[in-house]
């Protein structure tokens, strides 16, 4: 893997779409190294705060930050926080074995965990809606840690299948119900005396991949978050 690049889609799907981690696990002294890089980080952006290294209950390495300024640390929809752990988690890796190191979390105030909730929450209402239109629902572009959540959310709903679609920043996540029954098609030629209406391009080959927009358009889970 070269440097400065980011872990590949095909590896981030392999750890978002399933619960077993492959990942070598960070040592504590490599943890608590990160957290006084990140402190260190923190302090040079002119905001006062501390950050600890801790192991969450099922044992994933995660660093907690207090800080008075937590929201600018967040950032609009977390976006700085993600920049924050992406650095860290490249500052502690070893060139080509980064893919396979242990990724820490990096965690403001609580906010990865209302984060969590809003998305557990998110999944499953539309996974209801999925199931109840027969339809695909599309989400908005995810990072790869939440569209983790997404899945594993509903693996275990058997009415259900979720997949990724996208490339990089805009890849999202799909919400499927199984076995869907279409509604049956007219023919083109009765199709053809609808003109402009914009509801017609529904029944396109390809188009029920993105069915979810018919819906209310795109869900924006960012506006759940904060």
């Amino acid at each position: 893997m070269a440097e400065g690049e980011q872990p590949s889609d095909e590896f981030l799907d392999q750890q978002e779409s399933s619960g077993i981690d492959t990942t070598a696990p960070i040592t504590d002294e490599q943890g608590v190294e990160a957290a006084t890089l990140l402190e260190e980080i923190i302090a040079k952006m002119g905001i006062a705060g501390t950050a600890a290294f801790v192991r969450s209950e099922d044992g994933s390495a995660r660093i907690n930050v207090s800080s008075e300024d937590s929201a600018i640390l967040i950032g609009r929809k977390g976006r700085n926080l993600s920049a924050m752990q992406y650095l860290i988690n490249r500052m502690i890796s070893r060139g080509d074995t980064n893919e396979n190191t242990e990724r820490i979390v990096v965690d403001v105030e609580g906010y990865v965990d209302r984060r969590r909730e809003s998305l557990e929450e998110l999944a499953r209402t539309m996974a209801t809606r999925a199931k109840e239109t027969q339809r695909n629902m599309r989400l908005k572009p995810l990072s790869p840690q939440e569209r983790r959540i997404i899945h594993l959310t509903l693996q275990g709903d058997e009415e259900i299948r979720t997949f990724s679609l996208g490339e990089s920043l805009f890849r999202s996540v799909v919400i499927s119900p199984k076995n869907a029954v279409r509604p049956e098609r007219a023919p083109r030629s009765s199709r053809g005396n609808r003109g402009g209406r914009r509801r017609g391009g529904r029944g396109r080959s390809g188009g029920g991949e993105f069915a979810g927009r018919s819906e209310g358009g795109d869900i924006d889970v960012g506006a759940l978050s904060d």
